[in-house]
């Protein structure tokens, strides 16, 4: 048996075991729910910035961005 994310969130549980969790297992949940949503705003900024660029300029940097050789910074 398993809770669905809503769910194991608002009881406080594990989705997959439905223990109990303990306050680490809840910051540790939380930074990466904050984590998440930092790359999201980032993806989303980089990809504003994208649309305005040419087309040929635009495949190299989603390349370059996918091979790691560079970041993004805000």
């Amino acid at each position: 048996m398993h809770a669905c994310e809503k769910c194991s969130t608002d009881n406080n549980v594990c989705p997959k075991c439905l223990d109990v969790e303990s306050e680490e297992q809840k910051e540790v949940k939380l930074s990466e729910l904050e984590e998440k949503k930092q790359h999201e705003q980032a993806e989303k900024k980089m990809n504003d910035f994208i649309k305005g660029l040419k087309e040929r300029s635009r495949r190299t940097v989603r390349r370059l961005y996918e091979k790691g050789k560079i970041e993004w910074k805000n």
